[in-house]
């Protein structure tokens, strides 16, 4: 009988180089990963302020005169709504395709991917800044819902808008995760859906913790808005959910 042929060393060699091409220790891309979301939060928030207001207050909520009716409240709060819709969904879809394409490159470079990281960021900034942009349509009309329901009731309103910033970075993150799964340097399905489902799960956290930490380190700013205000807040705000996203994206490729 003939004995198998055994595996040549050149074989050997080049299966040696694939595995340790990609099989970084797990502490490394964490760190690589958060760097790289030091570096997405920083663009965010200097790009959001630096655009700042795309639709300024409207004149119908600035007009109002000294006793509006009801007619003319109702007009306002729609033309305000429609104002605040608008710049929220520029907002956070820039921060979704920051978010998207530098966390996605920085995962495709720790993973030596080549190609398959350009792939993944430009993914990333697509279907990071398209839910991002969702995600800001959807706050304002979530949060005008809760102001007109809750009437007072503290302890609920709190869950509600824990609730609502964690639908923002949780969308943001599903766009997050899919550029991620595509820069890795071998693709696979179950692995795409994987790093999809932990990178909204992670979104999903930040948002739903945002409140508490923001009401330690800033407790004069309101944590219920859509969007947070600028300074400790908003810093607090995305850098929360880029640096969890980025550490779930690390610890599951």
């Amino acid at each position: 009988m003939n004995d198998p042929m055994p595996a040549t060393s050149e074989n050997a060699t080049v299966d040696e180089v694939s595995k340790t091409a990609t099989d970084l220790h797990p502490t490394i891309r964490v760190i690589g990963m958060i760097l790289g979301s030091i570096a997405a939060t920083a663009v965010c928030y200097s790009v959001v302020a630096g655009i700042g207001e795309v639709y300024p207050t409207p004149p119908e909520v600035l007009n109002l005169g000294g006793r509006p009716t009801e007619a003319e409240l109702a007009a306002a709060r729609a033309a305000q709504r429609v104002a605040s819709s608008g710049n929220a969904m520029v907002w956070l879809g820039i921060c979704g395709a920051v978010l998207g394409g530098i966390l996605s490159l920085s995962n495709g470079l720790l993973q030596r991917a080549g190609a398959k990281a350009l792939i993944g960021a430009v993914t990333g900034i697509i279907a990071g800044g398209g839910l991002g942009a969702l995600s800001g349509k959807l706050a304002i009309a979530y949060h005008a819902s809760v102001s007109a329901t809750l009437l007072g009731a503290t302890s609920n309103a709190e869950q509600q808008f824990m609730m609502m910033h964690g639908m923002t970075w949780g969308l943001i993150g599903l766009g997050v995760g899919l550029g991620c799964g595509l820069s890795r340097r071998t693709v696979d399905a179950k692995q795409v859906i994987l790093l999809i489902i932990v990178a909204g799960v992670m979104g999903c956290v930040a948002g739903g913790v945002y409140p508490i930490i923001a009401g330690v380190a800033a407790p004069l700013v309101s944590s219920a808005l859509p969007v947070a205000p600028a300074g400790v807040s908003r810093a607090i705000w995305m850098g929360l959910a880029s640096s969890l996203i980025a550490i779930g994206v690390g610890r599951a490729s």
